[in-house]
């Protein structure tokens, strides 16, 4: 099977490879599409953010809140910035239980497992976290609301 030469729908470089690394029927370079697979939940994500974003949101190791130094394990990205656990579940009750947390992360993990055993992209369907979609504003503000 020959490679073929394809070029990141991210960072634009060009790369060759004897696998597909699609999203949103985007191809994407094997630096990038971890990023893309971790931050983009819609195909407007990856037109809304640069890899640099992405990488610096990866890597930032300070709640945006409370400015408490985080764990990777401890952190939740949202749409632009990084929140601690402690942070996450103060102002869960504003968003979703976890119920609803929950299905969606059980309705995003069987819509991938069909799209790869029916190797057709099943772009658009699946639930999506609210507080994903929040930005830190948004949250900043919630979090000085409470006492």
């Amino acid at each position: 099977m020959p490679r073929t030469v394809k070029v990141c729908g991210l960072c634009g470089k060009e790369y060759k490879s004897f696998f597909d690394y699609q999203v949103f029927n985007i191809d994407f370079c094997p630096d990038c599409y971890g990023y893309v697979m971790h931050f983009c939940k819609t195909p407007e994500d990856v037109q809304r953010r640069t890899i640099d974003e992405m990488k610096a949101l990866y890597k930032q190791k300070t709640c945006d809140l409370c400015g408490e130094k985080v764990s990777r394990f401890r952190r939740k990205y949202v749409q632009d910035g990084v929140i601690c656990k402690d942070c996450e579940h103060f102002l869960r009750s504003f968003y979703n239980n976890n119920a609803e947390k929950c299905a969606a992360v059980i309705s995003n993990a069987l819509i991938l497992a069909l799209s790869a055993a029916l190797e057709t992209p099943l772009d658009g369907c699946g639930a999506d976290d609210p507080m994903e979609r929040a930005t830190i504003a948004e949250l900043r503000a919630i979090y000085e609301m409470i006492p």
